[in-house]
């Protein structure tokens, strides 16, 4: 029982380390698009507050991105555990292809409702801060 254990923190913390990347650089490529819409569509730039919108526009972007985030950052965990041939060796242990299955199965049922509890807690928060920055402009 400890080898299923050990075999699911494996897995799971390669999922996190490869989904963890991913966003980063999906957040990235956001954001950045994000602030060049920003900076188009004003005439008078005023920087602190394009910064101030940027920063509670994060949680909502997480939020929007994390399906193809753990979708990318699975496959990519995924393709370096086979490259490795740790699946061979999980195999030659006596872990079956269901079980290794289910445990990538449960890290992304994890994640899901770590992602759904952003979405109730944290996103409304940040999303009622950015309306009031919003207003403060047109002010």
């Amino acid at each position: 029982m400890a080898v299923i254990r050990i075999i699911d923190w494996h897995i799971g913390r390669e999922i996190a380390g490869k989904s963890f990347v991913v966003a980063l650089w999906l957040l990235l490529i956001h954001l950045f698009l994000t602030l060049l819409e920003f900076l188009e569509n004003r005439n008078e730039v005023d920087y602190s507050i394009i910064a101030e919108r940027l920063f509670f526009s994060i949680p909502k972007m997480i939020y929007d991105l994390s399906p193809m985030i753990l979708l990318i950052g699975s496959i990519l965990a995924l393709a370096v555990l086979a490259r490795q041939y740790e699946f061979v060796a999980f195999q030659a242990g006596g872990v079956t292809k269901f079980r290794i299955l289910g445990s990538v199965a449960g890290f992304c049922t994890l994640f899901a409702v770590v992602i759904f509890a952003w979405g109730e807690l944290v996103v409304p928060a940040s999303e009622t801060k950015l309306s009031r920055v919003g207003t403060e402009v047109d002010a």
